[in-house]
């Protein structure tokens, strides 16, 4: 199966959403890496994995009143 690297942007704010956002990320059994660059304007989350669409990704975080879309390139 293909690896995806998905690109989003968030707006992770505070300690308690970002804690919640690695709980997630390290839980999930389809993400195989993941990292977030909170000292970039856009707060890039990146995520690899072998079987999540953008869409997934993007629902996972708003479970959790994450806020997070695709960055445009």
């Amino acid at each position: 199966m293909a690896r995806h690297i998905h690109i989003f942007r968030t707006e992770l704010n505070t300690d308690e959403s970002i804690a919640v956002l690695k709980e997630t990320m390290n839980q999930h059994p389809d993400i195989s890496r993941w990292h977030l660059d909170l000292e970039d304007v856009d707060k890039v989350l990146k995520v690899e994995t072998d079987s999540l669409s953008e869409a997934c990704i993007i629902s996972l975080a708003g479970e959790n009143q994450i806020f997070c879309e695709v960055l445009p390139d």
